[in-house]
């Protein structure tokens, strides 16, 4: 019973953890769409951001 418990809160992080980066890379990518075209610019020069 102990073993499936801690494999179910692992899956549950797992899948939030996913979850919220799905989220914060749509949120990211709304937020380049309006940024101006300077800052455009600047993304396209350093794409690690």
């Amino acid at each position: 019973m102990q073993c499936s418990l801690n494999q179910r809160v692992t899956l549950s992080v797992k899948f939030t953890s996913k979850l919220f980066l799905i989220i914060s890379i749509m949120e990211g990518n709304r937020h380049i769409y309006e940024k101006t075209g300077l800052d455009l610019q600047l993304i396209a020069n350093h794409p690690g951001f």
